[in-house]
């Protein structure tokens, strides 16, 4: 073996790590900080670079679809959803076993779903259900799967008696959530991340369904208490003040 060109060899690819690392720790610092905008330029320049690289692709359907969150015009909204939704697709086509990929495809089909209507929120329910708990399972501690496991729960179970009927036609046994289980689901992501305002919001909005009035006052309060890091945050706060 030539040991010096395997030593000059290894430098090369520890430089291009050590070099890569920083930019994606970057990005993830923008994410946390609510800075959507901002990573998803830097995202698109890592794209045009090289389109096959799964970190880069999972985090610019990451950013994209939290832009469309603090997005207000409806139309506008939709176009950002479905422009990322490519992204969400392609992300699962490089690495099927990726959980950041299962997560932001399943996601990705659970919004779109809302956004077609009752029909759609339906037919796409099982494989938002198949890929969110692909992405549990691929990534136990990830918080932000069982936050979607816990809202899939929560919408079904919301169904109107008329939606059933509809859901009934679609499939012969149709996709079943319970308030029990969103409950599960939600104080796990609280487990995992006590700080994030939507796991306790949508916990309280789930006790509220139970008929919980006392459990959801408490989850609304320390949803007031958090600090807000984004628009959408904000908004479940002005929500929260409401049952005060």
């Amino acid at each position: 073996m030539n040991w010096k060109n395997f030593i000059v060899t290894f430098s090369f690819i520890l430089s291009i790590t050590i070099a890569a690392t920083p930019t994606l720790y970057y990005i993830d610092s923008l994410y946390e900080s609510g800075d959507y905008k901002k990573s998803a330029k830097i995202l698109n320049d890592l794209y045009r670079e090289d389109t096959n690289n799964i970190d880069v692709v999972y985090r610019l359907a990451r950013a994209i679809f939290l832009l469309g969150e603090e997005e207000s015009n409806l139309n506008r909204q939709a176009d950002i959803y479905y422009k990322g939704f490519n992204y969400a697709k392609k992300a699962l086509s490089i690495n099927i076993d990726n959980g950041h990929a299962n997560f932001w495809y399943a996601a990705y089909i659970g919004k779109i779903g809302l956004l077609e209507g009752t029909k759609q929120k339906i037919l796409n329910s099982y494989e938002v259900e198949q890929y969110g708990m692909r992405a549990i399972n691929l990534i136990p501690d990830y918080e932000h799967s069982y936050h979607l496991m816990g809202r899939w729960h929560y919408e079904l179970a919301e169904l109107t008696w008329f939606e059933r009927s509809i859901a009934s036609l679609v499939y012969a046994t149709p996709p079943k959530g319970s308030y029990e289980k969103a409950v599960e689901l939600f104080k796990k992501a609280i487990d995992i991340n006590f700080k994030e305002i939507r796991h306790h919001f949508w916990l309280a909005n789930t006790y509220k369904a139970q008929g919980q009035n006392s459990l959801a006052k408490k989850q609304f309060r320390i949803v007031l208490s958090l600090k807000p890091k984004n628009k959408k945050d904000k908004d479940m706060q002005n929500e929260s003040k409401k049952y005060f």
